[in-house]
């Protein structure tokens, strides 16, 4: 049996143009069978500008990371290849050099894992990067050629081009590139490490074991990853700017689940209880680092017969269910039913097919800062009182009456026997109608003093039940409360049979 999860990140939930991103989960390896399911469902949501697919994995590996070793690996024949564009520089075959070792090097920098066994390689990567610079110089390509200097610089700061070997103009770019790099000055970087026995890496070089700082860095983007037990992280982008130090912290686990393509994005987990923990905490992770503004949560939940398709619309703020709906698997939902799923999701009003479970719409949004930017996020919801918790406190409410009005109503007859023992008494001897009136006046006034007891304080029992219940849950649900009246406040219960 095999569970799918997919989150949705959206503006807001009426919104047509949502502007979210879909992300999938899995336990153990994502299933064939999830590509047709989910086809319809991404498709709705790819008309309202979601990104699915790997769309939004790409805008975060431009942010934030990227695999530190990608399906493909560093070419078997990266050595190899990398003597072949050299060759071609030497001998003045520019374009041929290019189209070799171009692709090699932006390989390597996309498997930086690669480097970790085997450091020796990234000899053979500065060798690439100096015959690259240099056919694109020659080939009039300046910038470019400045940019792969720069790089060099960065990952091999001890470079040196010799005038004799590479030629006087080789020779007067690079320094050129030098000075304009000393002149801004330098920068470092803190690389906060998951455990003590993480092996850093930076620029494809080792560094060092546990948390550190690097410093005298030439400004630029930098590549960082950790290894814990032969396990890379993902390789982080971090960019140093002169004179301050950039920081990055490794998260191991959230690394190693999370996965940002070819095809797809989303997390992979070990087993159901390591999803059940981290994919909501992950999802919201991921949302909040590109900025997004809500999130659903859609996956296969039950087993057998009773599987199902469960969607549900987060709260980003506050991580608090929105919208839930489902759509039943057995039979097999037709394209038409899942992409009517997505449209609920998404804010349309629910339709046959699908099975809302909660729907509980935010109020209108409110302005907060995020990033720098002014931004709309809906307001916390306020959940409903369950009904076993109404059932518990009505229940008290109830036994509090009961206890007040048992006590009252013992009062009631001792104070009737004891003003009519005392009338009996009085008027076995002689009494006149005067006073016979009076202590019954006496009498009747203790009874209506008890009975009002009862009522102040059995009201004064559903009174702070109900307020109780009012402060912790929704006005909406309740099934008490209190109107004030013309001569004091009035007790209501509401119910449905």
């Amino acid at each position: 049996m095999w569970k799918v999860a997919v989150f949705v990140v959206a503006a807001t939930i009426a919104s047509a143009h949502a502007e979210g991103i879909v992300l999938e989960t899995f336990v153990g390896q994502r299933p064939d069978e999830v590509t047709r399911l989910l086809a319809p469902f991404h498709e709705e949501l790819a008309k309202r500008d979601f990104a699915t697919g790997d769309a939004a994995g790409r805008k975060y590996e431009a942010a934030i990371s990227r695999p530190a070793l990608t399906k493909e690996g560093l070419p078997a024949d990266f050595e190899a290849a990398v003597e072949r564009g050299h060759k071609a520089w030497v001998a003045g075959r520019f374009d041929e050099a290019m189209s070799i070792l171009g692709p090699l090097v932006d390989g390597a920098h996309a498997n930086p894992g690669a480097f970790a066994q085997n450091q020796p390689l990234r000899e053979k990567l500065l060798k690439a990067l100096v015959a690259l610079a240099l056919s694109q110089q020659r080939k009039g390509d300046v910038g470019s050629a400045k940019s792969t200097l720069g790089e060099v610089l960065r990952s091999f700061p001890d470079t040196q081009l010799s005038r004799a070997q590479y030629g006087p103009d080789a020779f007067q770019l690079y320094e050129q590139v030098r000075r304009t790099n000393a002149e801004k000055g330098r920068g470092s970087i803190t690389v906060k490490a998951p455990s003590d026995n993480a092996v850093v890496f930076i620029n494809e070089r080792y560094e060092n074991m546990g948390t550190l700082t690097k410093g005298d860095l030439v400004p630029g983007e930098y590549r960082v990853f950790v290894q814990v037990a032969k396990q890379p992280s993902r390789a982080h982008r971090v960019t140093v700017r002169a004179k301050e130090d950039a920081t990055v912290a490794i998260n191991m686990p959230f690394d190693v689940a999370l996965r940002t393509g070819p095809g797809w994005t989303g997390f992979v987990f070990a087993n159901l209880s390591e999803r059940e923990k981290n994919e909501f905490k992950y999802a919201l992770a991921f949302a909040r680092e590109i900025s997004a503004k809500a999130l659903i949560i859609v996956g296969v939940t039950g087993s057998g017969s009773n599987r199902a398709l469960t969607g549900a619309l987060i709260d980003l703020a506050s991580g608090k269910e929105i919208r839930r709906a489902s759509v039943a698997l057995d039979p097999a939902p037709t394209a038409d039913r899942v992409r009517t799923l997505a449209k609920f999701l998404g804010g349309d009003e629910p339709t046959e097919g699908i099975k809302v479970q909660v729907r509980e719409d935010p109020p209108a949004p409110r302005t907060s800062e995020q990033h720098g930017q002014p931004t709309e996020t809906p307001e916390e919801p306020t959940p409903a009182a369950s009904p076993k918790t109404w059932m518990k406190w009505t229940g008290i409410a109830a036994i509090g009456v009961g206890l007040i009005g048992g006590g009252l109503a013992i009062k009631f007859a001792l104070d009737s026997k004891s003003y009519g023992d005392e009338i009996r008494e009085r008027c076995m001897t002689a009494c006149s109608g005067a006073e016979v009136m009076a202590l019954q006046d006496k009498q009747s006034t203790a009874n209506r003093n008890t009975i009002i007891s009862g009522i102040v304080g059995g009201v004064a029992v559903v009174s702070g039940v109900t307020f109780l219940l009012l402060w912790r849950h929704s006005a909406r649900s309740a099934p008490m409360a209190i109107a004030p009246t013309r001569n004091g406040a009035m007790a209501v219960f509401t119910f449905s049979f």
